[in-house]
């Protein structure tokens, strides 16, 4: 009320003095006019002024006591259950063994993924020893339940969507080390290295030392995992849609430079890599290269599912020899070159990745223990870089 009441007072003298005299003018009008509806307008005039003070004085008391306004009721959102981040270990059951380095999990009632194992590779179901590495495999883990462990340094997921992950059985043993130990699988490393590298890689020599499994000497009779027979086996067929060049030039194991219709180009072959030059192994694979292409006239072959330039502007293809042969697949069968997803999965990314297994199997090339010290099959190693 006494903040109203200064209001009031605040206002000019004058503009009051104002105000009462119009409201007696008018007053005195209406009492001296004869026509009754001139008497009516003045009254109406004279009402209407004696009403804005009230209502004046109405809203300075209600802005002077303001009515409470209810708190606003705020609805908090439903809690969000979040799985276990890749650094925690999660319990899960096997559901099935795809082969010998992948598995099915089942985490809950509504979740279920394909694990693929870290450290570790095994020949596919099709390939010399596949079936009994799967078979092992599921002696090992089918129906259990087990432990998955990320590691530390790697991908969450592989190029194909699957968990990367170690497993642990019940007993506290790595279901990992344990396939390797027992000769159903070869130590790998894809990427760095990783938490248990030099762990998995003392378990394959002693299976190697043991000859078990995979290692023993009549595991893969009459040298079924060679190059030249994994290659006949695929069977690879030149398409009819290639493109014919010459060689003007080898540039390192994986590029060469080409004469095209008397354009001349630089192709990069699809789906491999090999050691840059000054690198490990690098003459080597240049030497192969060297061997199967200098000179010579290639049919270059392009994939859809592939840009058709790298990043360095050089043509992506895969080159074949005029007698049918695939320069891209000898290289990685022979083991000068690794298998290489660089984004999407190629036309025979299939097939040289089980070309690559096969030239792993029988240490040749690049996976030999005594190339670069054993190092140079190991991914993305000291022994060379990427490009």
């Amino acid at each position: 009320m006494i903040p109203m009441v200064k209001t009031i007072l605040s206002i000019p003298k004058l503009l009051i003095l104002v105000y009462l005299a119009i409201v007696t003018h008018l007053l005195a009008r209406a009492v001296s006019a004869r026509p009754w509806f001139v008497k009516l307008l003045h009254l109406a005039g004279v009402l209407i002024l004696l009403a804005l003070p009230v209502w004046t004085i109405y809203t300075l008391i209600n802005s002077a006591n303001p009515k409470s306004v209810p708190a606003p009721q705020f609805i908090l959102p439903t809690p969000v259950v979040r799985t276990a981040s890749p650094s925690q270990p999660i319990q899960v059951t096997v559901s099935s063994v795809v082969n010998g380095d992948t598995v099915d999990v089942q985490i809950d009632a509504n979740t279920n993924e394909r694990v693929r194992l870290l450290g570790l590779d095994a020949p596919e179901p099709w390939m010399c020893f596949g079936d009994r590495s799967a078979e092992g495999a599921g002696n090992l883990l089918q129906g259990q339940r087990v432990w998955l462990e990320a590691d530390s340094s790697l991908p969450n997921r592989d190029k194909f969507g699957r968990l990367s992950r170690y497993v642990r059985l019940m007993d506290g043993r790595l279901a990992n080390q344990a396939l390797i130990e027992q000769g159903y699988a070869f130590e790998y490393t894809y990427f760095s290295p990783y938490d248990y590298r030099e762990q998995f890689r003392a378990a394959e020599a002693r299976a190697r030392s043991q000859s078990l499994g995979i290692w023993a000497d009549m595991a893969c009779s009459a040298s079924a995992e060679r190059p030249e027979h994994v290659i006949q086996a695929f069977t690879l067929q030149m398409p009819p849609d290639v493109t014919r060049a010459e060689v003007t030039r080898v540039v390192d194991g994986d590029t060469i430079e080409v004469s095209i219709a008397g354009n001349h180009d630089r192709i990069r072959l699809i789906g491999i890599d090999t050691p840059e030059y000054g690198r490990c192994y690098a003459d080597e694979a240049t030497a192969r290269q060297v061997a199967l292409t200098a000179n010579q006239v290639v049919l270059l072959e392009a994939d859809t599912s592939q840009d058709d330039r790298d990043k360095y502007g050089r043509l992506l293809r895969y080159v074949w020899l005029p007698d049918g042969r695939m320069v891209n697949a000898i290289l990685v069968a022979e083991g000068y070159a690794f298998e290489y997803t660089y984004r999407d999965p190629y036309r025979y990314v299939e097939e040289f990745m089980q070309l690559e297994h096969g030239a792993h199997l029988v240490d040749l090339g690049l996976w030999a223990s005594t190339t670069c010290d054993g190092i140079a099959g190991r991914r993305y190693s000291s022994a060379y870089d990427w490009n």
